[in-house]
C-alpha cells in the first residue's frame, strides 16, 4: 500500500504548456509524483520522484513519510520553472525541490533542525509542509512558506520560513499559543499546524493571510484558524471555525472523528463557509 493521494496540491505549470500540474504524494513508497495534466484534467504524463528516482539525490527518505505534506512554492530559484516543497514529517524534515520542465529534480535543499540554516530549537513534530507561498516582504526572495510542528509547545505550532533563492532559511517566525502574537486558547492534542495554506488578503491590508488546521486526532472534531499576519509573520488577529462549541460562522459542534482541518487549501472565505455548511448538512443526514 503506497497511500497514493495522501498529498495532492497545485504544483504550478511545470512543463510550461499553460495547464496547471499536480503534486501527488505516495507516503508509504515514499515518493511524490508530478502529474502533467491536459486542459480536460486527464493525465498527460507523470514524473515519479523518490530516493534515487527523478534525479533526487537526497538519501534516508525511507520511513520518514516523505510525500505526506507539501505544495508548490512558485519559482523560487527564478529559472522559469515552478518548484515544490515536500515534507517528511516522521523524519521531521522538509525538502525544497527545484524542478526541471520535465518534472525531474535539478537540486534540492533540506530544511530541518540541523539543515538549511533553520535556527529554531525545541522542535517536535516538524515537517507538516504547507501549500503555497505567502509572498510577503520579510524575505530577500519574497518567498515565505509555512511548516507545521504539531507537537511543539504541547498544542502545536506553525513556522513561517523566510527563504532565500537557494531554499535555505534566512529567518523564521514561530506561531503557537505562546509565540507569534496568537491569542487563541488551544486545547491539549490539537495538533495545531497539521496543515496550512495561504488564503489571500482577506482583510485588505496588502498582506497575505494564513489558514491553519488543528484536527484534534483524539477528540477528532477539528478546527481551522484564519490568521491575519504582519509582513514578518506575527499574528494581529484570528478567526476560528469549528471545534468544541463551534466558532466563527460555524455554530454547531462537529461530530467526533470528522477531523475537520486535517487539510486546508487556498480558497475564499465564502468557500470556507460553504464547506462548513456542507459538513453540517452531511452530519445531520448521517444522524437521521
Amino acid at each position: 500500500m503506497t497511500l497514493f493521494g495522501y498529498l495532492s496540491a497545485n504544483a504550478g505549470d511545470v512543463n510550461g504548456d499553460g495547464v496547471t500540474d499536480l503534486l501527488v504524494g505516495a507516503t508509504s513508497a515514499p515518493a511524490v509524483y508530478i502529474i502533467f495534466l491536459t486542459p480536460q484534467g486527464t493525465s498527460l504524463s507523470h514524473q515519479r520522484i523518490a530516493e534515487g528516482v527523478g534525479s533526487l539525490t537526497a538519501t534516508g527518505l525511507g520511513g520518514g513519510y516523505f510525500g505526506g505534506f507539501g505544495g508548490g512554492v512558485a519559482d523560487l530559484n527564478q529559472d522559469g520553472v515552478p518548484d515544490v516543497m515536500v515534507g517528511a514529517h516522521v523524519a521531521q524534515d522538509v525538502y525544497i525541490l527545484f524542478l526541471s520542465s520535465i518534472g525531474t529534480v535539478v537540486s534540492h535543499q533540506k530544511i530541518s533542525q540541523t539543515s538549511g540554516s533553520f535556527t529554531a530549537t525545541g522542535l517536535n513534530g516538524f515537517g507538516y509542509a504547507g501549500a503555497g507561498v505567502l509572498g510577503n516582504s520579510a524575505s530577500e526572495s519574497g518567498f515565505d512558506v509555512s511548516v507545521g510542528a504539531v507537537s511543539t509547545d504541547t498544542y502545536g505550532a506553525v513556522y513561517i520560513l523566510f527563504l532565500s533563492s537557494d531554499g535555505t532559511c534566512m529567518s523564521h517566525q514561530k506561531i503557537s499559543d505562546i509565540s507569534g502574537g496568537l491569542t487563541a486558547v488551544l486545547a491539549s492534542d490539537d495538533q495545531f499546524g497539521v496543515h496550512s495554506s495561504p488564503v489571500g488578503d482577506l482583510n485588505a491590508d496588502n498582506i497575505t493571510d494564513l489558514l491553519v488546521g488543528a484536527y484534534q486526532p483524539y477528540t477528532g472534531s477539528g478546527q481551522v484558524y484564519i490568521l491575519f499576519l504582519t509582513d514578518f509573520g506575527v499574528v494581529t488577529s484570528h478567526i476560528r471555525f469549528g471545534g468544541i462549541g463551534g466558532g466563527g460562522d460555524l455554530t454547531a459542534d462537529l461530530e467526533t472523528g470528522v477531523r475537520f482541518g486535517r487539510a486546508v487549501s487556498e480558497i475564499t472565505i465564502i468557500a470556507i463557509i460553504t464547506l462548513i455548511t456542507i459538513i453540517i448538512l452531511l452530519t445531520l443526514i448521517t444522524l437521521r
